[in-house]
This record gives C-alpha cells, sequence and structure tokens, in this order.
C-alpha cells in the first residue's frame, strides 16, 4: 500500500513521465491501494497560490479521486505524531507523510531521499 508524496501526486496526474518508470508502473498496478493526502492538496494549493505551481486543467482532488486515488483523512493521532518527529526534515507537509506513512502502514511514493533519515518504507519516484 502506497501514500504519494505531492511530487508523486501531481506527477502521476500530470506529467507521468517524470517519475521513474518503474515506481509508476508499481503504483499505477496498485490504484486500489494507493492513497494521498490531504496535506499534499494543501501544499499544492499554497504553491498554486503564489505562483509556484501553474493551476492544472482540472482540480486535483477531483482528478485523483477520478483515478482512483484515496484520500488519507488526518488524523489528531497523525498530527501529534508528526509534531514529536526528529527535526531531521522541516517540511510540515512531509512530516506529515511521515507520520501518517507510519500509522497506516504504508510506504510513500517520493524522490525525497531525506525521508529515508526516518526509516519509512520508500519507494523512490
Amino acid at each position: 500500500m502506497y501514500l504519494l508524496d505531492t511530487f508523486a501526486l501531481v506527477a502521476l496526474l500530470s506529467a507521468p513521465f517524470r517519475m521513474k518508470p518503474e515506481a509508476r508502473a508499481l503504483v499505477l498496478s496498485q490504484i486500489q491501494n494507493t492513497y494521498f493526502s490531504p496535506a499534499s492538496i494543501w501544499e499544492i494549493e499554497l504553491k498554486i497560490s503564489i505562483g509556484k505551481l501553474s493551476k492544472p486543467t482540472a482540480d486535483i482532488m477531483d482528478a485523483a479521486r477520478a483515478q482512483g486515488y484515496k484520500d488519507l483523512l488526518i488524523t489528531a493521532e497523525h498530527a501529534t505524531a508528526a509534531s514529536r518527529l526528529p527535526l531531521i526534515h522541516w517540511d510540515p507537509f512531509d512530516r506529515m507523510l511521515i507520520a501518517q506513512a507510519f500509522a497506516n502502514g504504508l510506504t510513500i511514493v517520493t524522490p525525497d531521499s531525506r525521508f529515508s533519515e526516518y526509516n519509512v518504507p520508500l519507494l523512490p519516484c
């Protein structure tokens, strides 16, 4: 079971060629077991609002759901766990993904090698 980080979510929805072919094939073969986090949606919308990302033609959340990816809701337990992680990675969105992956036994699909410092299962993409 996979949890897409923000890069992987955007890539799968708009530019799949940006992902490693092996990682893309694994995720696409397991869409029914692949999740995205509201933290990624929040991060994407913030980046759009400050001009770091261009507005996609389709709503990113609707597009993710339409392709079969599932929402992984953020709980109070996730928030507590994210705040208690060692300060290796300072990005609050990534810290939430790491906490969610640990709590739900998920492998994070990411190109960010810093995630490995938390010993969370990764699928490099």
